[in-house]
């Protein structure tokens, strides 16, 4: 629990305690008023319990803990009617981090159209910011990102650009007194500044923020930066000499330089054709890799799969002539439309073109 659920348990048990006392001496004119008050709080920190227990089921495999049984949180937050509370709350005295929890549990339940309660998500936690303590700042940005992944995170990439530069120039992940900005969080940055095509900003981002991390993850994390700056620049030989050097044991980061070598290969095989071959291989490390290594989590697979559908089309146009390229415009129409991968997307639309 984080402070204010704290303070919301602290102020119910001590109106409780209160009305006790208030109540052995006969001031029964006082009551209503403290359960008010307790009504209050225990609201508030339903609100702010359902979100910690939500979120920490989402991350987790709850499946597999309770695999028979309905949980009765979930069946009283999925039959709240979110859009009704959010417009009522507008006349509501109440205190805007309740309204920025609310918004989180709107997003952990199982609302319809869910996603629209993503910007104003985003919107409130930068309007109350201010009055947020430091282990808030972090949770709550923590929170949205895990919200603004995986199918949403393309929908919401500008949105989640923008907040990741109000974070970063508030130092939020830097300045909190426990050690929360990672390479994860490294990465994250410099991935979504480069799909938005803000080199610079990803530039800069990973000069004044390398660091910041360990001096374990520093190494490792300069490698991918550079891998993926040098990309961006169309340096894609020195991409790859960045690529070759970094020694990983993080499979999310393995996977994406995995895609990123593919990804340089192509962009060569155009100039020099002698990469078709290393594309071949490329391809076939990636199926194997996806194939016979256990601990690859589903997600990744999930992806990998869809970028290997696409990279296996875009091989097959390099290696055509000029003729059988033309005849496989329809294709690759077909192609795009099934893909979910925003650079195979961008390179398929090039080919159209």
């Amino acid at each position: 629990m984080y402070e204010d659920q704290n303070l919301y348990y602290q102020l119910y048990m001590m109106d409780t305690m209160l009305l006790a006392a208030l109540a052995m001496q006969g001031r029964y004119d006082r009551i209503l008023e403290l359960m008010i008050s307790q009504s209050e709080n225990i609201s508030k920190l339903f609100i702010g319990l359902s979100n910690y227990f939500l979120n920490s089921f989402k991350v987790r495999d709850l499946e597999q803990v309770y695999p028979d049984k309905k949980l009765l949180l979930n069946l009283l937050i999925k039959n709240i009617d979110f859009d009704k509370v959010l417009v009522e709350f507008k006349n509501y005295n109440a205190d805007k981090k309740t309204k920025l929890n609310l918004y989180i549990l709107a997003l952990l339940s199982e609302a319809k159209e869910k996603e629209k309660f993503i910007v104003p998500l985003i919107h409130t936690y930068k309007e109350i910011y201010p009055e947020l303590n430091k282990g808030e700042r972090t949770l709550f940005y923590t929170m949205i990102n895990n919200f603004i992944s995986g199918k949403t995170r393309d929908k919401f990439i500008n949105e989640m650009f923008d907040l990741i530069k109000f974070v970063t120039s508030k130092k939020t992940l830097v300045t909190t007194g426990f050690k929360h900005f990672n390479i994860q969080n490294f990465k994250m940055s410099i991935l979504i500044s480069l799909r938005v095509k803000d080199i610079k900003w990803a530039k800069e981002f990973y000069i004044s923020h390398l660091k910041y991390l360990n001096e374990t993850e520093q190494e490792i994390a300069k490698g991918f930066a550079l891998a993926f700056l040098y990309n961006a620049d169309g340096e894609y030989e020195k991409s790859n000499e960045e690529i070759l050097k970094i020694k990983s044991d993080n499979d999310f980061m393995n996977y994406d330089l995995r895609t990123l070598q593919l990804k340089n290969y192509y962009e060569l095989s155009f100039k020099k054709p002698e990469y078709i071959e290393n594309l071949i291989h490329g391809v076939n490390a990636l199926n194997n890799y996806l194939i016979t290594n256990k601990k690859v989590s589903v997600r990744i697979i999930e992806s990998g799969k869809d970028f290997k559908k696409g990279i296996k089309l875009l091989l097959k146009y390099v290696k055509s002539d000029s003729k059988e390229r033309e005849d496989m415009k329809f294709e690759l129409t077909k192609m795009y439309s099934q893909i979910r991968n925003y650079w195979i997307k961008e390179k398929i639309e090039v080919l159209i073109n």
